[in-house]
């Protein structure tokens, strides 16, 4: 039986070389494959997860979203959705419910984007399943000034059916007020995104300016998804951005992972950026490779 595990005191699943002890640990799940993807602090000291689980009586998975306790006791867990999808980013709406986002099948077996407003006790307010008809995946949701909502991932319906960046505006009641690609001849997508004002920074991979593995990618938009400034990275190696906080309203932390050539094995990178898109600091340990499970801290909350 594979299970969520949930683990305070680790704010990324760390592989390679070396691990960490675990301050606090629970589990709980379904007679299959079980897994969180996002997770948010609640003020009373419990958390607020989303991922997927197995659907018993399908065997498929479906999007979940969980509410544990700050004992780590399960409060609520609901399923969401009656389709194969995941659950890839979760965000407090206001002091009033979530907001998260992900992926759905739909009945032509491709994947569209999908996001879901839920209220406090993770029932489902409503639910938009937004695509082409080749494959979406969204990666990640932010609350706008505006309260509504910014969605970030990639999408392979393009002319070339290679991915382009993808970036989703909703309003409040989770109307689409704009929807863009950004990209070009080959596979690129965005992982992450903050707020700058009414102006955003979106990270994660490019691969359309001559690094066909993959380089830092980042864009500046103001907030009617226009692009402001574009910065990409290369180096000789694959390299991708996976996670951005912002740390003040000039500095940013990205976390991102590097195969620096002719090594082969995924590095951890770090790299803060402020926000006009320039390099602060950066760097990289060769003995580890971080995967975002969650990224926020006490101050950011």
């Amino acid at each position: 039986m594979k299970c969520l595990i949930f683990i305070l005191s680790i704010f990324f699943c760390q592989i390679h070389y070396s691990q960490l002890p675990s301050v606090y640990q629970t589990r709980f799940g379904t007679n299959g494959d079980d897994a969180a993807n996002s997770i948010i602090k609640e003020s009373d000291g419990g958390f607020v997860l989303t991922g997927y689980a197995m659907d018993p009586a399908t065997g498929q998975t479906r999007c979940h979203a969980w509410r544990i306790s700050n004992n780590f006791s399960l409060i609520w867990g609901k399923k969401i959705g009656n389709s194969i999808g995941h659950g890839t980013s979760i965000k407090k709406v206001f002091n009033n419910g979530y907001i998260m986002c992900g992926f759905i099948i739909n009945p032509s077996s491709s994947y569209d984007g999908y996001i879901v407003r839920l209220n406090n006790n993770g029932d489902t307010i409503w639910t938009r399943q937004i695509g082409t008809s080749a494959w979406d995946f969204l990666n990640k949701v932010i609350v706008t000034s505006d309260s509504g909502f910014i969605a970030v991932g990639k999408s392979y319906g393009t002319a070339t059916f290679d991915s382009d960046a993808w970036l989703i505006k909703l309003d409040k009641n989770g109307n689409v007020v704009w929807n863009k690609m950004y990209g070009g001849f080959e596979d690129d997508e965005l992982t992450a995104i903050e707020a700058i004002g009414e102006n955003h920074i979106a990270c994660g991979i490019n691969r359309s300016a001559g690094d066909t593995a993959g380089d830092f990618y980042f864009l500046k938009l103001n907030k009617n998804g226009d692009t402001l400034k574009t910065r990409i990275i290369q180096k000789a190696s694959r390299d991708f951005c996976n996670g951005i906080l912002k740390v003040n309203s000039n500095t940013f932390h990205c976390t991102a992972g590097s195969i620096e050539l002719p090594r082969t094995v995924m590095s951890n990178s770090q790299l803060g950026i402020d926000s006009n898109l320039n390099t602060i600091n950066s760097y990289t340990n060769y003995n580890t490779f971080l995967i975002p499970f969650s990224y926020f801290t006490e101050s950011a909350l």
